[in-house]
């Protein structure tokens, strides 16, 4: 289908980061160009967009929400390709919401649109009611932090589960839920080696590495940063002459987060989440459990040479047998999956 995106927003680099000053004040710089072709792709917008064709249609006035709506980009989006639905933004603070309804403003896309502060696993809509869900890039936040409000603890698989049963509760039967994440490579529990590092370690002890501005550090010296701050990596890995010996789940974390330490605050934020907590057939099993029937299901890959993970990467990732590792087959870049309520 022909995309009609929704202003400059999507059109262009510079417009676009202006849009995501919300979060950056909340968080630091964030590498707006990986957020830019995230929300940009025109695969992904094909997938919602195109997943949404039949639940817009459903009713004379289809109401969709996008839970952790952030600024509201992908709300914008479904408006200026179906002007009819009604859209309400959910995330958990109003300085979110503010910050999209001003944009929806700005745009001039703010007509039937609703701005309310709430959660996923507490969503404020009555049973049957919403013809749709968006879910961008939002679930492993919910897997990964514990609020008092929100979840009972971090990293646990039942704050999903959670999340899909309150969307199963709201959603009229035929209702769909679109969801767009990091993926988790299906054989997540192969143990790699990453090893081979152009930049050496310095040697320093846990404190110093803790200590250490972690702009500057490279290689194996941010690879170490990592695993003593990364929660889920206790106890999941091993040195020896060799490398360092872990499942490809948490290489494929270290591989996304290394790119996120150019500045503390961005550092700071983002190692706290775990990306991809769940494999493509985990989420459809999870999903169908829940009482979904799954209509689509995809896997985002990028070429090699243009990959996230192998794109000027200074070690090496090998499987058990040796073999150097880091295609995009290795370590997919994001998932799409689309589930109607039956």
């Amino acid at each position: 289908m022909k995309i009609q995106f929704a202003g400059d927003y999507l059109r262009s680099k510079s417009s676009f980061k202006k849009n995501v000053s919300a979060a950056t004040k909340v968080m630091g710089k964030k590498t707006s160009d990986i957020y830019y072709n995230q929300m940009k792709s025109v695969c992904a917008a094909e997938f919602f967009l195109g997943n949404l064709r039949n639940a817009v249609s459903s009713s004379a006035t289809p109401h969709i929400a996008d839970i952790g709506a952030c600024s509201g980009d992908l709300t914008r989006l479904v408006r200026a390709n179906y002007p009819h639905v009604h859209t309400t933004n959910v995330d958990l603070t109003d300085y979110f919401t503010s910050a999209a309804k001003k944009e929806d403003i700005e745009a001039g896309l703010s007509a039937n649109t609703t701005y309310l502060c709430a959660n996923a696993l507490k969503l404020p809509f009555e049973n049957f009611s919403m013809d749709a869900l968006l879910y961008s890039r939002v679930l492993h936040e919910i897997f990964s932090y514990e609020f008092p409000e929100l979840n009972d603890r971090k990293f646990s698989k039942e704050s999903i589960k959670k999340a899909l049963q309150e969307a199963y509760r709201v959603l009229k039967i035929g209702g769909v839920i679109i969801i767009q994440d990091p993926a988790k490579p299906e054989n997540y529990d192969e143990t790699v080696t990453i090893s081979n590092f152009a930049d050496q370690s310095a040697n320093l002890s846990d404190q110093d590495l803790l200590e250490t501005d972690v702009t500057v550090l490279k290689g194996e010296d941010l690879l170490k940063r990592f695993l003593i701050e990364f929660e889920p990596a206790k106890n999941n890995y091993t040195q020896s002459p060799e490398g360092y010996k872990m499942q490809k789940w948490l290489a494929s974390e270290f591989i996304r987060h290394r790119k996120f330490n150019e500045t503390k605050e961005h550092w700071a934020h983002e190692i706290c989440e775990q990306y991809s907590p769940l494999t493509q057939k985990e989420y459809e099993d999870l999903a169908k459990t829940t009482g979904f029937e799954l209509v689509s299901s995809e896997i985002v890959y990028k070429p090699d040479e243009k990959n996230l993970y192998a794109y000027s990467n200074s070690f090496d990732v090998r499987d058990s047998q040796g073999d150097k590792l880091l295609s995009s087959k290795d370590f997919p870049l994001g998932m799409l999956l689309a589930f109607k309520k039956k």
